[in-house]
């Protein structure tokens, strides 16, 4: 149930709105269905047993792929509520360096839009990539996307 449960909650953490959770479903609803046959095969329980069993499997990865999607909901909240801080970071860099950083590690501060699990993949939801006049800092959940440059605060669109 832990693999169940992390690999749900690795899934929630996509931002690809519900269709990452509805396939996840899809596909982990045939694998406990062959967990419960295999535990009936193997340990000789009675079938009622192994298919609680398999149903609080199923309850583990509905859990975890909520849990995994309120964690991507914080990140995202989190550069809602925090990436001006990092816009003004970028702006005392400039004028100390007359130049933009590399990447946002350089700034030595908290960056907002950590996500749990997949922090080895990208440490942040907030992306920035410097360009020949200044920079492009943004984020998105699928739905909403914030974008801000040098010049201009952050603006939402669809």
């Amino acid at each position: 149930s832990l693999i169940i449960a992390l690999v749900g909650f690795w899934l929630g953490e996509i931002p690809s709105g519900f269709g990452s959770n509805i396939i996840a479903l899809i596909i982990g609803l045939p694998v406990i269905i062959a967990i419960i046959l295999l535990l009936n095969m193997f340990i000789k329980q009675h079938l009622f047993i192994n298919i609680l069993a398999g149903f609080g499997l199923f309850a583990v990865l509905i859990i975890a792929l909520s849990m995994g999607a309120s964690s991507y909901q914080a990140a995202f909240n989190d550069c809602v509520t925090n990436g001006e801080k990092v816009r003004l970071a970028l702006r005392d860099y400039f004028k100390n360096h007359q130049s933009y950083p590399q990447s946002l590690a350089a700034l030595n501060m908290h960056l907002p839009g950590k996500l749990l699990l997949h922090q080895l993949i990208k440490p942040s939801i907030l992306h920035y990539q410097v360009n020949d006049n200044g920079y492009l800092l943004h984020f998105d959940d699928n739905f909403i996307s914030f974008e801000s440059t040098e010049s201009a605060a952050f603006e939402a669109s669809k």
